[in-house]
């Protein structure tokens, strides 16, 4: 019998891991619904071409890759899967840069030697990563970051080695689209790799340190321009919050309780009228890293994630195992067990989250040569330390404590976990494999799974399903496939089904009563779309219920502006494009 190529087989594993984390997303995620998604939608209007105020400062280029996939999906826009469509923009694009991400970590990862098996092994960890999965499922810059950070540390590495000066002036546009993306994320990677790479300037010359700085300064000033030019602020300027107007106080890094965190793991009120842990650094982190903790992904009332989860573990069933998927359990904690699943989700990411962080800061102590990678996230949490104590301006809710996602720093955890992975699986064997499936089922399991049998939920897998790219995989390998439906009881019972190159399955609603309700909020009497109008005047041109009265304007071109291209970006962007065209060229050429 031929001896299996681990190599080959994670390489596999790898690639159907992306596509069903996509679908997995997809199908569980409307980024929609996700509460920053408002704010930033101002960002989708002005590219499609409503006459809108953008509030923030952020950088232009990824919200104008996600318009252009809105206006390519525009022709099929109707009331029923306006939702469906905004997400699989959202989800499209995300993917896409996602998956350069991972191809650069790989790249990076075998610059610094690894073998390929392992590499491999650990990006199947990073693409189950809770965090990864926030940044593919909504619509925010820090997905770029993740894209493009792991091909700066690449061309880092490689002038360490060589000095030579291409190196630095290949990292330099994909620094400036990740500096340009967001405030928190300009501060986050500049001190991290000031920090990481020190040495770089150490052994600089001055000719070629001048050459860098301006060449730097240059497309950071001429990319900063063109945002500002469109949005009217720069990345450091958002709208004035008043809820988020205070400073917290310097001992809140202190302040860590790891019995509180256990008992309380919930961003629920105390009897203080204050969130639990919202007087700390650390707790939120160690119960968000690997979980949920402010509710925006896995527990989230308005996901999918959410809903209809199952409870695995009964004490009255009268059914068997087999038929039910339930386990008739009367001893030890039975009763926490039945009625408590959701806690018991919330300790075992926090437990993944102490074994993780325990881990990267012994490994730094241990494995001097990779330190500058097991502290990333450090940097990350100092830096919305810093923030809280109101540098460089306030932004910090008392009541809340929500500073301190990890979310904001996600871009910078992905380094770790990939670093511990390489650690884990430097020899590939059976004990490991097993560690990797016991991972994977973990993250399931914090996620919201198994699920109960459900008509609602069923149809909206299959009506999700319609807009994917991979729809018809899908169909056949999950939604269609005979031998699943033999093996597992489908909640479908009006076998409703996606027909994949028609995109007409959708959420049924009433569009008379729809328009009596919110037309004369939304659009005039010439069928403008209204802005600045309305109770909220100034959300009503990016609330959900005018989108689709002003995607209908942009179906029909009425009253149109022409918005500004980001033409700076866009060439940076293909330049990007170009130096990662060459690295993996060369990747190819070094293997034969």
């Amino acid at each position: 019998m031929p001896k299996l190529n681990k190599s080959k087989t994670l390489g596999v594993i790898l690639f159907f891991a992306c596509i069903f984390s996509y679908t997995w997303i997809n199908s569980f995620y409307i980024s929609s619904r996700n509460v920053d998604y408002t704010k930033y939608y101002g960002y989708i209007n002005y590219f499609t071409g409503i006459d809108v105020d953008i509030d923030y400062g952020q950088g232009v280029i990824y919200y104008f890759l996600v318009a252009k996939r809105v206006l390519s999906k525009v022709d099929i826009v109707n009331l029923s899967n306006l939702e469906f469509v905004l997400n699989s923009a959202v989800h499209e694009v995300n993917f896409l840069l996602f998956l350069i991400g991972l191809l650069g970590f790989f790249l990076f990862l075998n610059f610094k030697k690894y073998k390929t098996e392992t590499i491999l092994a650990s990006l199947i960890i990073l693409v189950f990563f809770p965090q990864t999965i926030y940044l593919r499922a909504v619509m925010k810059p820090e997905i770029l970051a993740f894209a493009f950070t792991p091909w700066v540390l690449l061309n880092l590495e490689r002038y360490l080695l060589d000095r030579n000066l291409k190196n630095l002036l290949y990292a330099i546009p994909f620094l400036s689209l990740i500096i340009n993306s967001k405030g928190s994320i300009a501060g986050m990677i500049l001190i991290y790799l000031i920090i990481s790479f020190f040495e770089v300037l150490k052994k600089i010359n001055l000719k070629n340190f001048i050459i860098v700085l301006i060449s730097m300064l240059s497309i950071l000033s001429l990319v900063q321009f063109e945002n500002y030019s469109i949005t009217g602020n720069t990345i450091f300027d958002r709208p004035y919050d008043p809820e988020y107007d205070f400073k917290a106080k310097p001992e809140i890094l202190l302040n860590v309780d790891v019995y509180e965190a256990v008992k309380y793991p919930f961003f629920k009120l105390n009897d203080y009228g204050d969130t639990y842990h919202s007087k700390s650094v650390i707790n939120p982190i160690l119960l968000d890293t690997f979980g949920d903790y402010f509710n925006q992904l896995f527990d989230s009332d308005s996901q999918y994630f959410l809903k209809v989860r199952k409870n695995v573990f009964v004490n009255n069933s009268e059914y068997s195992f087999s038929e039910t998927r339930q386990v008739n359990y009367q001893g030890i904690f039975s009763e926490y067990l039945i009625f408590h699943m959701h806690h018991i989700r919330k300790i075992v990411s926090f437990i993944f989250s102490m074994i993780f962080y325990i881990a990267i800061i012994a490994l730094s102590v241990k494995d001097k040569k990779n330190r500058k990678y097991y502290i990333a996230p450090l940097v990350g949490i100092f830096v919305l330390y810093v923030n809280s104590l109101g540098i460089p301006s306030n932004n910090y809710n008392p009541i809340k404590g929500d500073t301190f996602k990890a979310f904001y720093f996600s871009f910078l955890l992905s380094i770790p976990i990939l670093f511990l992975g390489v650690k884990i699986f430097k020899e590939i064997n059976s004990k490991k494999m097993f560690i990797l499936t016991l991972y994977l089922l973990s993250i399931f399991f914090i996620a919201g799974h198994p699920k109960e049998n459900n008509q609602l939920l069923s149809e909206h897998l299959i009506v999700s399903n319609q807009y994917s790219p991979f729809c018809a995989i899908n169909n056949f390998l999950i939604y269609e496939n005979a031998l699943l439906k033999s093996l597992f009881k489908s909640g479908n019972i009006n076998n409703l089904k996606a027909d994949c190159s028609e995109k007409k399955l959708g959420i049924s609603e009433n569009r008379e009563n729809y328009d009596k309700k919110y037309a004369t909020e939304c659009i005039g009497s010439k069928q403008e779309v209204l802005v600045n109008h309305g109770t909220d005047r100034s959300l009503i041109p990016n609330s959900s219920e005018c989108r689709i009265y002003a995607l209908e304007q942009v179906k029909n071109k009425n009253n149109l502006i022409i918005p500004k291209t980001p033409f700076i970006s866009i060439t940076v962007l293909i330049c990007c494009f170009f130096f990662i065209f060459l690295e993996t060229r060369l990747f190819f050429h070094n293997k034969q």
